[in-house]
């Protein structure tokens, strides 16, 4: 006879099925792992071994197979540990229980039967529902940021002992309210010293990054050092809005993927990379495809300062995550696909020392090194930047006016993503909306259109950067409450492009 038993394999953030199928015969000694299982997989045996020894199973001289199946799908990892053991205790008649295809069981054993956490589990659980399980056994050391899974019954398992005392009707299992306390209650963002009310002047800035925040635009900023590029960086995930359940679900996902600690409930990440960091730290890879920084960002901001410190190949490999949201790392063995849905914002000197065009320190750089130094960012990577700001230093005069705190901020972002999702009926922002969407939906005019047309003949904008323009500009109406797109709204997104060329000699070098 041979016992099957459903557990989940991975590849990437993506689950699969596998079907655990054991097979306990007579014959010489042996304990063969078959279906191209890697080396975490093969050691299964001495841990399931070791596990069925101390409960009185020993079957170290009769012949042991295990097939995971698809078999030509290569298996990574010790997911597998309990189905196999409750495969083998199945077959030696120490289980009287009969298991179905909407039951699967994932987690890895220490070698007294403790069931332990492994990196890669949540995924797996998010993967089960998508996958049409009904119940799901895994370790109860996970630590779940969600009270429950919707249509998905978690079993939480200490001991294997637990396991098949709970299939056999014996004991109940379930998560105990006061595990998770953080998990149940809604919780606030967190406080943070970063504010915007903290930030000097810069109101211009401070209204674009509102409008960034609300329509989920990438932003990028120039200007000397000291004026408070990073400042405001570091502040803009304040005023963005809590993540939702899926959002949340989704992030912790790819931190546990890296065996990273994610940032608290109801803050979105905020990852910052050294502009020493290689193309794979920033988008992810290496021979067992890993997350980057880009994904370590999902549904938060990625930020870039220095940008031209970063090498050119870095750089470019952005381009394809900030169109479709993912990124795809391809090896001999198939395709990793990993999220990277983040708003990226940038920050850069305007040359080389720094002072270029400033009012009271010298440019020691010429027109070739200027250049140069903006020939570091292609032109393809600028062209997926929505709004373009200069920034100079202010006066700390201006530190009497006191401007809005990131929670009056915050309150009209949330106000403003609230009008977007009503009227596409889903989750998604302006910076992901169609032109046919715009068109339909987004209330603007053909002499609008028109207008926008007009000015990219002048200004040499793609086709790419007219779209952003109109999804701009809808953000911008939305912010300030209006049902159609007004031609000062259109004027101020129009305000926020760059000139498309450099001019020789260095003279228009903010970007």
């Amino acid at each position: 006879m041979v016992t099957s038993i459903s557990s989940i394999g991975l590849l990437g953030m993506e689950g699969y099925r596998i079907q655990v199928e054991v097979h306990v015969m007579e014959g010489p000694p042996a304990f063969t792992i078959i279906g191209l299982p890697d080396l975490a997989v093969k050691e299964s045996r001495e841990r399931v071994m070791s596990t069925l020894i101390t409960m009185g199973c020993d079957v170290s001289e009769q012949r042991v197979i295990v097939q995971l199946s698809p078999p030509e799908q290569k298996k990574a990892g010790p997911f597998f540990d309990i189905a196999i053991a409750l495969g083998i205790l199945k077959e030696e008649e120490k289980l009287d229980v009969e298991f179905d295809a909407d039951t699967a069981f994932v987690g890895s054993l220490r070698l007294d039967g403790t069931i332990q956490s492994v990196d890669g589990l949540l995924p797996s659980v998010l993967a089960a529902t998508k996958l049409g399980f009904k119940r799901l056994y895994l370790p109860s050391s996970l630590e779940l940021p969600l009270a429950n899974i919707p249509s998905l019954d978690l079993f939480p398992i200490h001991h294997l002992n637990d396991c098949v005392a709970h299939l056999e009707g014996q004991l109940s299992l379930s998560f105990a309210e006061d595990e998770r306390p953080h998990v149940v209650a809604e919780q606030n963002a967190p406080p943070t010293e970063h504010d915007f009310s903290h930030v000097i002047g810069h109101e211009r800035a401070k209204r674009a990054m509102t409008i960034a925040a609300a329509g989920g635009h990438h932003l990028f900023m120039s200007g000397p050092p000291g004026c408070g590029k990073t400042m405001l960086a570091e502040s803009f995930s304040t005023i963005l809005p809590p993540l939702t359940d899926q959002q949340y679900l989704e992030m912790v996902s790819v931190y546990q993927m890296t065996n990273s600690t994610p940032p608290p409930r109801g803050t979105a990440p905020f990852r910052s990379p050294h502009h020493s960091s290689s193309y794979v730290a920033l988008v992810g890879g290496g021979s067992n495809p890993k997350p980057g920084e880009a994904s370590l960002a999902h549904n938060g901001v990625l930020f870039l300062d220095e940008l031209p410190e970063f090498t050119k190949k870095t750089l470019d490999m952005l381009r394809e995550p900030l169109e479709s949201g993912q990124v795809h790392i391809s090896r001999a063995q198939g395709t990793v696909t990993y999220p990277a849905h983040f708003q990226l914002i940038s920050a850069m000197n305007p040359c080389p020392c720094g002072y270029h065009g400033a009012k009271h320190r010298y440019c020691t750089c010429s027109p070739k090194e200027i250049q140069k130094y903006h020939n570091k960012i292609s032109g393809p990577l600028l062209d997926r930047f929505d709004i373009f700001l200069s920034l100079v230093p202010v006066s700390m005069n201006a530190y009497t006016t006191k401007g809005p705190t990131s929670a009056e901020l915050r309150k009209q972002v949330v106000e403003a993503q609230g009008i977007q999702q009503e009227r596409c009926q889903s989750n998604d922002r302006n910076s992901t909306a169609s032109l046919e969407t715009l068109k339909n939906k987004g209330n603007v005019s053909l002499d609008q259109i028109h207008l926008i047309e007009k000015c990219a003949q002048k200004q040499q904008w793609s086709n790419r950067v007219q779209v952003k323009i109109l999804r701009l500009a809808r953000t911008i109406a939305d912010l300030n409450g209006e049902e159609r797109i007004t031609d000062e709204a259109l004027w101020e997104a129009m305000t926020y492009q760059r000139s498309p060329l450099l001019k020789k000699g260095g003279k228009d070098v903010v970007l």
